[in-house]
């Protein structure tokens, strides 16, 4: 791995400038990307650190060694920097293998096929070494391109826009995989990229950048939620800007209310300091505005615009200023929750996290209130959005906070933004958002011998959607080791069935004899998958249900199975625990990927096992 550093890169043709004094590092492992519009100079950057063009003034390092500097630059085959183009430039007359294995110089023979072999699994192509390029689809050819770019191992690899020429799901689809590549090889790279859900599910920092300069360096979260200036504003995401006038240092009134900012207040007058009565502008997303039909705010609808998995609505308030508003799939209208974060053991019974709550109000000195729920973390009134996920504690893992409502709008608020539910009659509802996330890549299930022959035996049938009220019962009903209860109750089995009614709740069952023996449920959004609860009632059962829903998810594009808990049984089925920030950067681009509610055929997933 290596770190890779830019000082005051300065690049011109003639005496017009194109990369203006930028600066910026990458950490050893670390996934950058360069995005902005065209023309603003990120392709001629990524030209400089690959060598392909000089430099008029700084300097280009990777780890301390200077690459180029004005007057001096090592040529490209020096670098030990790898690339991947916008058209792949792939060898036609060369085999896949033959591709691959290019620039494998001084290896013997053995060693060459070893790489290449392992490449070539890694990007899921091991039967493809002796293919031709023309032989491929456009993702197949683009792993290739990345495989032989990473096959002599280089402590750098540039990608210059590598998903353009794709459709949008595969784009989206393989911007996940590649990612998971460089992580799996542990190599630095630099994106460059025009297209910001691309530069949110690969990167881990973001440079956006405009007539040659970089605007803001920062996490995908920042740079979305807490743009630097008007024009990263502007160009990540939509929104619009609403006048308003400073009350104090913290709050600021618009005509939607009185707003409280936990960042330093900029006042849009040009002051130095902004103090009360200046005027700033406050950036509205569209997922900032929540319907609700009790509130005494009331605005226009004057355009709608259906995008697949969202609507989006222009609004017009009474004033005449426009603002907008996301409405998710055909369901999400009432809530739109900004937040994102963790939780403990995937459902604990909920009298333990009372009492976990209680010891730390004894261990702060404090006795508890009547209600620790309310004192502890934040109360959802009917309403509210959920709060931000950084508020989660720690212990419990990932309690973020109680009460609300288990109707559709809240629970599909609730899981696009990483939050489930845990409840049980008489007490608040819990809402959970743990770190790690236990999460199950559909094409990474594990099948083991002794699955494999279960799989292929014939003795059990398995069908999607044909009973879901029995799989959420069976499920409720199947004692778990070391719990003393259920969190499904009727209450929540009432919620979810509400849900498969919609076409978002899914059962896949497994039969024998007539008889139902096994099965798992859980919720579509997107190309996501929520697996909720599974039960067996005999040997392998819920094992098959799960092997026949990663196949299924699989053929049908679903990026991601989220377990929400990690079980020994869950990572022998190859399910793995994951950084809640990089699971919400791929939740967010899953989800907003088209897909149609409605009920699974029945016999979609009963195809015999090979």
């Amino acid at each position: 791995m290596a770190q890779l550093e830019l000082q005051g890169v300065v690049q011109r043709y003639g005496s017009h400038t194109v990369v203006d004094a930028v600066s910026f590092r990458v950490e050893s492992g670390s996934i950058a990307c360069l995005l902005g519009p065209s023309g603003c100079g990120k392709t001629t950057l990524l030209r400089c650190i690959a060598g392909f063009e000089d430099i008029a003034a700084g300097e280009i390092r990777v780890d301390g060694e200077v690459l180029s500097r004005a007057g001096r630059r090592l040529p490209p085959e020096q670098r030990r920097i790898g690339m991947v183009f916008q058209e792949y430039a792939l060898f036609p007359h060369l085999t896949v293998a033959a591709n691959v294995g290019f620039g494998l110089a001084g290896l013997s023979a053995s060693q060459r096929r070893q790489r290449i072999d392992g490449l070539l699994e890694t990007i899921g192509l091991s039967g493809h070494g002796a293919h031709y390029p023309h032989e491929l689809s456009g993702g197949q050819q683009q792993r290739v391109a990345l495989a032989r770019a990473l096959a002599p191992r280089p402590r750098l690899i540039l990608l210059d826009e590598p998903f353009s020429n794709l459709d949008v799901d595969l784009r989206e689809h393989l911007s996940l995989e590649v990612r998971e590549i460089l992580r799996r090889e542990a190599t630095t790279a630099v994106l460059v990229t025009h297209d910001q859900h691309e530069a949110f599910a690969m990167a881990d920092e973001v440079g956006v950048m405009a007539n040659g300069r970089i605007e803001q360096w920062d996490s995908p979260y920042r740079v979305y939620h807490q743009p630097c200036n008007r024009f990263v504003a502007d160009f990540v995401g939509q929104g619009v800007f609403l006048p308003g006038i400073v009350v104090d240092e913290n709050r600021v009134r618009v005509e939607l209310g009185l707003l409280e900012s936990r960042l330093p207040l900029e006042c849009s007058q040009g002051c130095a300091a902004c103090g009360k009565g200046c005027g700033v502008e406050v950036l509205l997303r569209p997922d900032d505005v929540i319907h609700d039909d009790q509130a005494g705010l009331l605005a226009e609808v004057r355009h709608k615009a259906f995008r697949g998995a969202e609507i989006l609505y222009s609004l017009r308030l009474e004033s005449g200023v426009e603002a907008r508003k996301r409405r998710r799939g055909a369901f999400a209208g009432a809530l739109t929750p900004q937040s994102r974060h963790r939780r403990a053991d995937r459902h604990p019974p909920r009298r333990r996290s009372c009492r976990r709550l209680q010891d730390a109000f004894a261990t702060a000195g404090r006795q508890p209130a009547a209600d620790p729920f309310r004192t502890m973390i934040p109360w959802l009134e009917r309403g509210a959005p959920f709060p931000p996920l950084e508020r989660a504690l720690r212990e419990p893992n990932g309690l973020l906070c109680a009460g609300g409502d288990l109707s559709p709008t809240r629970l599909l608020a609730a899981y696009q933004y990483g939050i489930f539910p845990w409840y049980s009659p008489g007490e608040p509802i819990l809402w959970w958002s743990p770190d790690p996330r236990m999460v199950l890549l559909p094409a990474e299930f594990r099948v083991s011998r002794s699955l494999r022959r279960c799989l292929r035996s014939g003795r059990f049938q398995v069908r999607l959607d044909s009973n879901f009220a029995a799989v959420i019962r069976a499920c409720a009903e199947v004692p778990r080791a070391g719990q003393d209860g259920t969190w499904i109750t009727p209450a929540m089995q009432d919620a979810y069935w509400k849900l498969f009614q919609l076409g978002v709740a899914h059962s896949v069952e497994t039969w024998s004899d007539g008889h139902l023996v096994g099965g798992l449920y859980g919720l579509a959004i997107g190309r996501m998958f929520y697996g909720e609860s599974m039960f067996a009632r005999t040997a392998n059962a819920s094992k098959v249900a799960a092997a026949h829903l990663a196949r299924f998810l699989e053929e049908e594009r679903f990026g991601m199975i989220d377990c929400q808990m990690s079980t020994p049984h869950l990572a022998s089925l190859g399910a793995r625990e994951m950084p809640r920030t990089i699971f919400l950067e791929r939740l967010r681009v899953l989800v907003s990927q088209a897909w149609e509610p409605g009920r699974w055929p029945v016999d979609a997933a009963s195809q015999p096992w090979t």
